[in-house]
């Protein structure tokens, strides 16, 4: 509109105007993952340190950020942007494999990457490690490929350049606030603050009930199993120990006999017993086996390995009479093959 020779302000103008308020207002978050779209690896390698993020359609998916070490720092601007390059694929490796995806550099020589000639042990090794990935490189102006280069240079920009930070929020903090909020709620938390025995262990933050820092779960309203639930059945801890699963719940809630709980909890869940081994030794079997009537009638062998070579022979096999208790110990070699 500025160059034009007469300022017209027209409803199109309003409507692109108003779009742009709304996109600078709202606050930007990470979409996930749609495995039918193509994915869009963006790179960049400053003096210090490297920048990428994942996206698809022009939405970001995730954000990647790497101090070099001195040897690299040192190196060429190639090294430095293939470095960026091998080390963003292989933080998205789950993502991107069998996926076909482009990789998006501010590197032009690295736009031939696939068909250029290896001259170079730095490009052999770094080359190496997209083997099997079906990528396309292209080349994308460092003024352009603002997203990576913000990465890549962070530390040289103020605080106030990070924009927005997202989080999720459950929704049982907020069942927890409506419960405390209720009679039952209410009674439950003037008992614990105004304890005079523990006067200082309780206290109230945000509408929520606290135990020395922690969010404190009444035995109502299925809270204590939903924490269990997600905190041992969910796809982010996969179904975790006793120790782990304890871990995370002492991080943030807090309930009598949680460590009781826990344990029971783990022990009745049915993923677990059916899908993990026991961590002790294997037992014996459950009938003792016959004796036999003769010598050599019944044998048991086994192997001794990893003994020091004697005469070109490192392993032993013994042979024993399950009556007599009498062995045969013969010197095998190493690579035997019967």
């Amino acid at each position: 509109m500025l160059h034009n020779q007469k300022f017209t302000w027209s409803i199109s103008t309003q409507e692109a105007f108003t779009e742009l308020k709304l996109q600078i207002s709202q606050v930007p978050t990470l979409y996930l993952p749609d495995f039918s779209l193509p994915f869009v690896v963006e790179t960049d390698a400053s003096a210090v340190v490297v920048g990428a993020v994942l996206s698809q359609k022009g939405h970001p998916l995730s954000f990647f950020r790497k101090k070099m070490c001195p040897r690299l720092q040192a190196s060429s601007v190639y090294v430095r942007e293939m470095y960026a390059i091998t080390k963003a694929v292989q933080k998205w490796r789950q993502y991107l494999l069998g996926q076909h995806f482009k990789i998006i550099t501010d590197q032009k020589s690295l736009n031939t990457l696939q068909s250029q000639t290896i001259q170079t042990p730095e490009q052999k090794r770094w080359i190496s490690k997209l083997q099997g990935y079906d990528f396309q490189t292209l080349y994308r102006p460092g003024k352009k490929n603002v997203v990576a280069d913000a990465l890549s240079r962070q530390d040289t920009y103020p605080p106030s350049m990070l924009l927005a930070l997202s989080s999720p929020i459950p929704l049982l903090f907020e069942e927890l606030q409506q419960f405390y909020s209720i009679i039952e709620g209410t009674t439950l938390v003037d008992a614990c603050t105004k304890d005079t025995q523990r006067p200082s262990l309780f206290s109230v933050h945000h509408d929520l009930l606290f135990f020395c820092h922690q969010v404190f779960l009444p035995d109502t309203n299925n809270f204590r199993n939903c924490i269990l639930q997600e905190l041992h059945e969910s796809p982010t801890t996969g179904h975790s120990g006793i120790k782990p699963t304890l871990a995370r719940i002492a991080a943030a809630f807090y309930w009598l006999g949680w460590t009781r709980d826990v344990k029971n909890y783990i022990q009745q869940c049915t993923t677990c017993q059916r899908n993990k081994y026991l961590p002790t030794k294997p037992h014996g079997l459950l009938q003792p086996p016959s004796l036999p009537n003769q010598v050599w009638e019944d044998l048991s062998m086994d192997f001794i390995t990893h003994l020091p070579a004697s005469v070109g022979h490192s392993v032993i096999w013994v042979i024993c009479d399950r009556l007599t208790k009498y062995a045969h110990f013969l010197a095998l070699p190493k690579q035997f093959n019967a």
